[in-house]
């Protein structure tokens, strides 16, 4: 218990700590025994501890002066240490509070002699003053405040995470995502399949369609909450199996069935394709090659094609026809499967009469002592005189010459005189019967077309002119005379010479008998000796 007031006037109370201050007139020692004369009925005074000052009331401590708070380095979570430093008053306290503006922060207290203390943990992002005061005893003096400061921005904090997300299959391969928002707010959400690419929406979405998913089975979707660059996933959803579009079909086959005229038969077959997660809707079955193309649909696995091929070349010449298989679902066209179909060239006709084999018929030049002028043929059958195995004859001029290629080629005909060749080809055993060919006519032209020597009498004659205007034939003399030679062979060559004079008039009044339309009077022909002789004596000239 303190000591009372002093009245005014009275010393200062002493200084906690120190030597107490006692009123001028008190005993500083103890007594010595009892006072005397002391008048009667006066109280005897209570003697005074020796050494022992009397208490006086707690004086408040000196209030703290400039106080100022530094802000330290916020840590991950934002929070900060704020160091509070100050100058102490006077009187001396024994200790000093340190607190905060910011409702739930601790105070702290540090000893009288301290001028710092630390407040830790203050909030980022906040406005804040520090307050100082000193204590002595029960005494406090005013707090002294701190100039406000404000603790750096809070970081960024990850949103709280979406939940209850689950995941619905559909046949077209989309699946449909839904999840219970976070309870924190976000920009946006990321959804997509565990581990794999997302699709980001609207921070108010609760649900999400993805489609061009990767097909697969036991697929789990994730959904992400995102705010300012952070992001917090959810657990998985359920495992659903994502539909993609259906395999290629197995075993594919294809064969030529049939054909009826200009329609062929095809019969394909196939094993069925894998669905995928998204049932079969059907196979769409094309056909390609020599000209011809079409398509067909069918739900089961195999289809019998109906390929028309009028005047194309599948049917004309033969060829090879594709035939592709490509299955669907609810999700696309899978891949597509192929098959070659191997159509032979149509049975030829057999021949046929008329049919054109002869190509022409022509002459040839006859040689010098030939008679007669040279005809030829040229064969140039169709295809199913070519191939036909029965056996051809040549007919000329209506009766058979002989047989021949059925393939065709060039004929020699034999040797005319005049008149025309009819050409014509036979064909033998054609199913039974005999067949002929159309027939060709040419012209033999005249034998005197062309020189002539009679191999008898050794004489060659040109042709004779057969055109009027054309220019007469004139005979050069030779440029040398023969000289006879001396002795007993003379007489007979000379009468040789005389005869081959007479012969030369006797020839050449007969050409121009023979010229057609020639008048007596005309030019003399040119004849020629059947056998020109080397003079036996040169001439002196």
């Amino acid at each position: 218990v303190g000591a009372p007031e002093p009245p005014p006037g009275a010393p200062d109370a002493p200084t906690p700590g120190g030597t107490p201050t006692l009123p001028v007139g008190t005993p500083t020692g103890a007594p010595t025994g009892e006072p005397t004369g002391r008048p009667p009925g006066t109280p005897t005074p209570t003697p005074t501890p020796t050494g022992t000052a009397t208490p006086t009331p707690d004086a408040p401590p000196g209030r703290p002066s400039a106080v100022v708070a530094t802000l330290g380095t916020p840590d991950a979570a934002g929070l900060t240490d704020v160091t509070v430093t100050w100058r102490a008053g006077t009187p001396p306290a024994d200790d000093h509070v340190v607190r905060t503006s910011v409702a739930g922060v601790a105070p702290v207290e540090v000893g009288g002699g301290a001028t710092t203390a630390t407040v830790r943990g203050v909030l980022c992002g906040t406005r804040v003053t520090f307050s100082v005061e000193a204590v002595a005893g029960a005494e406090r003096s005013a707090a002294a405040t701190s100039a406000a400061v404000t603790t750096a921005a809070c970081p960024p904090q990850a949103p709280a995470a979406p939940t209850g997300v689950t995941a619905v299959a559909g046949g077209d391969g989309s699946v449909t995502v839904s999840w219970t928002a976070s309870r924190t707010p976000v920009e946006a959400y990321l959804v997509g399949p565990e581990g794999g690419s997302t699709t980001t929406t609207s921070g108010d979405a609760t649900s999400l369609v993805l489609r061009d998913l990767p097909p697969g089975a036991g697929v789990r979707f994730v959904v992400q909450a995102q705010r300012e660059g952070l992001t917090t996933a959810s657990a998985p959803s359920n495992a659903v199996t994502v539909a993609g579009p259906p395999g290629g079909v197995g075993g594919l086959a294809a064969a030529l069935a049939g054909r009826a005229g200009d329609v062929l038969t095809v019969d394909v077959s196939w094993a069925a394709a894998a669905d995928n997660g998204s049932p079969l809707s059907g196979y769409t079955v094309a056909w390609s090659g020599g000209g011809t193309g079409g398509s067909t649909t069918t739900a089961a696995t195999g289809a019998t094609l109906s390929v028309p091929c009028a005047g194309q070349p599948l049917c004309t010449a033969g060829g090879t026809l594709t035939v592709t298989v490509t299955p669907s679902n609810g999700v696309g066209a899978g891949p597509a499967a192929s098959a070659g179909v191997s159509v032979p060239a149509p049975p030829l006709p057999p021949p046929a009469d008329g049919d054109a084999v002869v190509a022409f018929v022509q002459y040839g030049t006859p040689g010098l002592s030939d008679r007669e002028v040279p005809m030829s043929a040229q064969l140039s059958p169709p295809a199913s005189w070519a191939a036909h195995q029965g056996g051809c004859t040549l007919v000329v001029n209506g009766a058979a010459a002989g047989s021949v290629s059925c393939s065709g080629g060039a004929v020699h005909l034999g040797s005319f005189s005049g008149g025309s060749v009819t050409v014509a080809v036979r064909a033998e055993n054609v199913e039974g019967r005999t067949v002929t060919s159309a027939s060709v006519t040419e012209q033999v032209p005249p034998r005197n077309t062309w020189a002539y020597c009679d191999p008898v009498s050794r004489i060659c004659t040109d042709p004779v002119s057969v055109t009027p205007g054309d220019p007469d034939v004139v005979v050069v003399p030779l440029p040398w005379v023969p000289r006879l030679p001396v002795g007993p062979e003379r007489p007979p060559l000379a009468a040789a010479g005389a005869g081959l004079l007479l012969a030369a008039g006797a020839l050449r009044a007969a050409r121009l008998r023979g010229r057609p339309g020639a008048e007596p009077t005309s030019a003399p022909a040119r004849t020629a000796t059947t056998a020109l002789h080397d003079p036996t004596e040169e001439s002196r000239a």
